[in-house]
């Protein structure tokens, strides 16, 4: 074989492989961009590159991607594409969540989430409210039209002693302009009340979506010391109810200021004596 055509052999060897290990890399690297929310929870269990934008209201959309394996979780990273503070816009959060879960549980555990979006999430950055007013501004009084949608997702309606509620959680949709308002949440067996509370500013987002609305979700279940969800201890009737107020309501009613914060039982007394917005309750039954 002549030297010339030994080279152009070897270049060409070369050559394919070179076009070989890139076309193999590229196959092992295909982001799938989900149209549906279905296909991005698919492909969140894997822990396989994917991309979802999801259009929560139409002045606010959110984008996430999956990039892949990190130290035994799945990293997501994720941005707003549009939202009313465009002080928001384009920030990004990178998380850790434990993709062994459901994508709309591991999403909640905000615990390993870093970046500019995460920081302003929790108020470790404050930026100028350009779209909406500033939080001292945010009205305590609901808008006169707006769209609230409540629920409590419990997957049976009887359980038996030693089950949990795993899987079960409240369920708010809000649309329309911000306001400050309570948020109550209780849980009522055989008529004995335990009721729990959080205050915040209720904006344009939804729970399945809880960086939209940070800090305003409770869980249905406590945890105990080992991290495992408590069970059932007693059987009887349950009702839970989530019930949403605007703070001039609570003032107005029990004569007081800042949304009640100076009043002492204020969740009992709220939940006694003030008209919600609107509420949801389901009643399931605990049987031996």
């Amino acid at each position: 074989m002549k030297k010339g055509v030994l080279i152009e052999v070897i270049v060409g060897i070369v050559v394919i492989v070179i076009i070989g290990y890139f076309v193999i890399n590229k196959s092992n690297s295909i982001i799938t961009n989900c149209e549906s929310e279905k296909c991005f929870i698919e492909k969140f269990k894997g822990c396989n590159s994917a991309t979802f934008t999801s259009k929560l209201t139409e002045n606010t959309v959110y984008y996430y991607e999956i990039i892949g394996q990190k130290q035994g979780f799945c990293e997501v990273k994720s941005k707003f594409n549009k939202n009313p503070n465009l002080d928001w816009v384009g920030k990004e959060m990178i998380c850790l969540y434990n993709n062994s879960k459901d994508f709309k549980v591991a999403i909640q555990d905000m615990d390993k989430c870093s970046g500019e979006l995460y920081d302003l999430m929790i108020g470790k950055i404050q930026t100028n409210y350009s779209a909406q007013p500033s939080t001292s501004e945010i009205s305590p009084v609901a808008p006169q039209n707006y769209l609230l949608e409540l629920d409590i997702r419990i997957p049976k309606d009887i359980y038996k002693v030693g089950e949990s509620l795993e899987g079960s959680e409240y369920y708010l949709k809000y649309t329309g302009q911000a306001f400050k308002g309570m948020i109550l949440y209780t849980e009522s067996r055989n008529s004995i009340n335990s009721t729990s509370f959080v205050r915040g500013t209720i904006k344009g987002g939804d729970f399945d979506n809880p960086e939209t609305l940070p800090g305003l979700k409770v869980s249905m279940y406590s945890l105990d010391s080992q991290g495992n969800i408590n069970p059932f201890f007693y059987p009887g009737i349950y009702t839970y109810t989530i019930s949403v107020y605007d703070c001039k309501s609570i003032e107005d009613t029990l004569i007081t200021q800042n949304c009640g914060k100076d009043v002492q039982h204020i969740a009992k007394k709220v939940f006694d004596e003030v008209i919600p917005l609107k509420t949801k309750s389901k009643t399931i039954t605990v049987v031996q």
